[in-house]
């Protein structure tokens, strides 16, 4: 479904800027008979003429996007070194030792688990529910729902 209006400011008036043409969903892994089953989308990358928000036009039904999610942050040997230097700054500017933590989309709770292990209270809203599962299974408490104003 093409969006009408800009995400950010509600603007009608959308430019496109780039056209990736009609292609398939990131980080979809599928057996040789599945590819022309595959399901495929317009991606195109338009910029608002009011606020200047660059976003694609398309959106995408949320249970395609996160019915079965693959992607889990842990298996990034960098986002180890990111979360721990996320960690550290946050600590500098604001965050007590017993400060309460929420990630929203926090994945497989890598990136808490950081702050979970220097003593601070944590919770992960994350929409794919096998990734939201496993967070939970490693000790992350994860909500399995988008975040939005109920969740909130």
């Amino acid at each position: 479904m093409k969006t009408k209006k800009c995400r950010c400011c509600g603007e009608i008036k959308l430019k496109k800027i780039l056209d990736y043409g009609i292609v398939a969903l990131a980080d979809s892994f599928l057996y040789e008979e599945e590819i022309a089953r595959e399901q495929k989308f317009p991606l195109n990358l338009c910029v608002c003429s009011n606020c200047f928000h660059v976003q694609i036009d398309e959106i995408i039904s949320p249970k395609i996007l996160f019915e079965n999610y693959v992607w889990e942050t842990g298996i990034s040997k960098s986002i180890f070194e990111f979360a721990d230097n996320l960690y550290k700054k946050t600590k500098k500017l604001m965050i007590k030792k017993e400060s309460r933590i929420i990630e929203v989309a926090s994945n497989d709770g890598t990136v808490l688990s950081i702050f979970k292990k220097n003593g601070c209270e944590i919770l992960g809203v994350e929409p794919a529910k096998n990734i939201a599962l496993d967070a939970n299974k490693k000790g992350i408490p994860t909500i399995d729902e988008f975040f939005d104003c109920e969740t909130a």
